[in-house]
């Protein structure tokens, strides 16, 4: 037996000191009865006295039985009392006796020290395992507990002194055992671990660990079992869970702009991982709320989630989605209680099936991106895992909804801006106008195919070279362009230099467009060759206006002040001269009356007003007679020949109006066959598929109309381009097609240039009664169609 150090110091003192007077005592005795055997009082049962008194208590006790062996001795063994001297011989036995005594002690300090260093040693290397962070198992080859700190304990759910009995594969998974024992075999063998594993809780649930593990040897070097340092890693592998979950989440969100069918796959990435059911709600850009997912972890409730489906949140509903969905802010309830469950069911079904549910524990989370909410997400755990969630579960969900509301902002977003590029592409290809756009460098851009067919370069050819090329002036460099920059637009004419080298005046109206590159400038530009010719025509339509209307008024004169002269000279009147001058009078004021007439329907048509024809009888032959007299009359050069089939032909026609076409085709034919030569004008009755018709036509040998030509002679103010220096408004011909159409007829031209034109006119030969008949019919068509909704 011995006496620790820690045992020593716990006995009371006096306890120490009275064993070493004791032990002295004893020494006294044995000394005394030893004494006949020896020459002198033996010392050695004191040595033993000094020594026991060592062992007991220290020190001290060593010291007081020391001094009291010295007294004892003199006092008691070798007398007498009193008696202080000491002999040589005895001298040199104490002083052995003192030296014994001092080495002893010295021997019991150094023992005493090196024991209290041990002491706190062992304290501090238990206080270490006992304050641990990370659990401390000592296990035997068989995998018995031989020691486990209040770490491990804690960390299993388990009471240390329960964890002293247990076996290690008690607490793993048993498909995770053969791996459990895998791992024991690599201690087993002298190496050491380090390895991620799940043990299995109290609770069942599983605990993941960073596993570090040493050989446990005996004395002679034999491994009889392991230690394993056990880092509980829950916190991480949820964090590296959280990152996964929501950088999967991440990559299918931006993987499509379909955000209806991503939203289905990230509510299925949160289950079972976050939580065991997943259910979210998108609110659309009319303001209706659909359910677009239901994810659950157990597949048989794959039912009851379909039925769930048909239940969106209400607007007038009072739910947790639809407060989250108004107001923003989001719903967190850690435990539900069976109450909570159903509120805000659309109906009994839909409460009873939220019941069937099982709801333990639910989040409802906003879908918001910047001031805007795009639906909610909501987040339970079930009776069927029993978890709840808490505040990481809602940090997690909070930013798996941020991404997912950012994600369908982004996608409204691009397809806002696709339908803007479409409606911008649709405008800029579509447009009539040439459109440029150009840097503030003068360098195109972009140019639409407007632009490219009035220009005669392609796109590829325009984009990336300066607009300098095809343009012939403009705000290109100087003035223009610095007051292009200081305005930020301008508005004016230059000349579009084509790829053919043919100049074209353009009308042009640039403004700046701000970019984040760099201010582009676009240039609308408008092809005004159309509208300078017109102009020109314009002029000489009046300019030949004032001609035709002077001539007649000419006539006029010159007749009045012949009358006037004879008038004043006394002459008397002659009858048949009288009559011959107002017959010239009254031919110059009818043509006069013509023209403006013809005016005033070209003004109508242009204004968008119909011409009202003026029906009655008319002898189709007897107006083609003479109007050809009368253009007889006037043309010197030219011979017309009117060649009838018949000897009267009557239509209910606008009699004067067709005169003026037929006078436009005289006219045209005298005009544009300035050598002269003969006119035939033919006309025939000829039966057509709907009825009876009139056919009229006029031939001359003029100049012809080129081939390219031929589909524009009726339109207004356009002219064959071999006739561009002979006088003409290029109306006449628009005009009289107009008449013909609205007889209900046709006009035609057949031509070949430098040989002369034909040109040929269809009338229906109708009576008065059909023409009503088919004007009234006209009439109720065009009321219905005004009553009849758009």
């Amino acid at each position: 037996m011995r006496w620790t150090l820690v045992e020593r110091r716990a006995r009371p003192l006096w306890r120490n000191l009275g064993v070493a007077m004791l032990l002295v005592i004893l020494a006294c005795l044995l000394s005394n009865a030893m004494e006949p055997w020896f020459t002198s009082a033996p010392l050695v049962p004191f040595y033993g006295a000094v020594a026991l008194s060592v062992w007991y208590g220290g020190v001290s006790a060593a010291v007081v039985a020391t001094l009291l062996s010295f007294v004892g001795y003199r006092l008691f063994v070798i007398g007498p009392v009193g008696d202080w001297t000491i002999a040589p011989d005895e001298a040199a036995r104490w002083v052995s006796f003192v030296i014994f005594t001092l080495l002893l002690t010295a021997l019991s300090v150094s023992r005493d020290r090196a024991e209290e260093e041990l002491s706190n040693s062992e304290r501090r290397f238990r206080t270490m395992l006992e304050t641990a962070n990370e659990g401390v198992w000592l296990f035997d080859r068989a995998g018995h507990t031989r020691y486990a700190n209040d770490r491990m304990g804690a960390m299993l759910g388990v009471p240390v002194g329960d964890l002293a009995t247990a076996n290690l594969l008690d607490f793993v998974y048993p498909e995770d055992a053969a791996a459990a024992r895998e791992h024991l075999a690599v201690n087993l063998a002298g190496r050491t671990d380090q390895f991620d594993f799940r043990l299995r809780g109290a609770d069942g649930q599983p605990l993941p660990v960073l596993v570090g593990t040493s050989p446990l040897r005996d004395r002679s070097g034999r491994v009889v079992g392991a230690l394993g340092l056990f880092t509980d890693i829950g916190d991480r592998v949820e964090a590296e869970q959280a990152l996964r979950l929501l950088d999967e989440a991440g990559r299918t969100l931006a993987s499509s702009l379909d955000y209806e069918e991503t939203l289905q796959r990230v509510a299925w990435f949160a289950v079972p991982d976050l939580a065991d059911w997943c259910v979210i709600d998108l609110l659309d850009e009319a303001g209706v709320v659909h359910r677009v997912a239901v994810a659950h972890a157990d597949q048989a409730d794959a039912e009851l989630a379909a039925s769930l489906m048909a239940y969106p949140p209400a607007a007038a509903g009072d739910g947790p989605e639809e407060r989250v969905i108004r107001t923003g802010e989001p719903f967190f309830r850690a435990r539900l209680s069976p109450d909570e469950v159903g509120t805000g069911a659309r109906n009994a079904d839909h409460a009873a099936r939220l019941r069937d549910v099982g709801v333990v524990s639910a989040m409802t989370l906003p879908l918001l991106a910047g001031a805007e909410v795009y639906g909610a997400m909501t987040l339970a755990t079930t009776t069927a895992s029993n978890r709840q969630l808490d505040d990481g579960d809602f940090a997690l969900a909070e930013q798996l909804a941020r991404r997912a509301a950012v994600a369908i902002q982004n996608a409204r977003l691009f397809r806002e801006v696709h339908l803007t590029e479409v409606r911008y592409r649709g405008l800029f290809e579509g447009t009539k106008d040439g459109i440029l756009v150009f840097d503030r460098n003068g360098v195109c851009v972009d140019a639409n195919p407007a632009l490219s067919e009035m220009s005669g370069y392609s796109r590829d050819e325009l984009v990336g070279h300066e607009a300098a090329v095809i343009a012939g002036g403009g705000p290109w460099a100087g003035e223009e362009a610095a007051r292009l920059r200081r305005e930020g637009q301008w508005h004016g004419e230059f000349e579009l230099r084509r790829k053919d080298g043919v100049m074209i005046p353009v009308e042009t109206w640039i403004t700046t467009i701000s970019r984040a590159g760099g201010p582009v400038y676009v240039g609308v530009l408008r092809d005004e060759s159309e509208r300078k010719r017109f102009e020109r025509m314009q002029e000489e339509f009046l300019s030949a206006l004032a001609h035709d209307l002077k001539n007649p008024l000419t006539t006029v004169r010159g007749q009045m002040q012949l009358l006037h002269r004879r008038l004043d000279r006394g002459e008397p009147p002659d009858v048949e001269r009288l009559t011959a001058a107002l017959g010239s009078i009254d031919n110059a004021t009818t043509r006069m009356m013509n023209l403006l007439e013809e005016l005033a329907d070209v003004m109508r048509l242009r204004a968008g007003q119909e011409i009202d024809l003026h029906r009655a009888l008319t002898d189709l032959v007897a107006v083609t007679r003479r109007v050809s007299d009368e253009h007889a009359r006037i043309s010197e050069h030219h011979q017309i020949r009117v060649v009838a089939d018949v000897d009267e032909l009557i239509g209910f026609w606008d009699g004067a109006r067709l005169e003026r076409v037929l006078g436009n085709l005289l006219g045209n034919a005298i005009k544009y066959s300035p050598e002269g030569g003969e006119i035939t004008v033919r006309l025939s009755r000829q039966e057509g598929v709907a009825g009876p018709l009139a056919v009229l036509s006029v031939e001359d040998r003029g100049v012809g109309i080129p081939a390219r030509d031929l589909g524009l002679v009726f339109e207004r103010f356009r002219r064959a381009r071999n006739v561009e220096h002979f006088a003409g408004s290029g109306i006449g011909l628009a005009g009289a097609k107009r008449i013909v159409e609205l007889h209900h007829g046709t006009i035609g031209v057949a031509s070949v240039e430098g040989e002369g034109s034909i040109f040929t006119v269809q009338l229906p030969i109708v009576t008065e009664k059909a023409e009503r008949v088919a004007a009234g019919a006209a009439r109720g068509g065009r009321a219905r169609s005004l009553a009849e909704p758009s």
